[in-house]
């Protein structure tokens, strides 16, 4: 992620933002642009914090 986009956010505030997008249908391409990342560095990333989350 972008170092401005980490700045005074928490992990947690990310993943909530991240399963958030996902259960309103957002693709790992939109949230993965939204972050600064690829669509399979995101999931890769953040699929299985998701999952563990629900």
């Amino acid at each position: 992620m972008h170092a401005e986009v980490e700045q005074g956010i928490s992990d947690e505030e990310i993943l909530d933002a991240f399963t958030q997008a996902r259960e309103l249908g957002a693709t790992w391409d939109q949230i993965g642009k939204s972050f600064g990342l690829t669509a399979k560095l995101a999931q890769d990333r953040y699929s299985a914090l998701i999952s563990e989350q629900r």
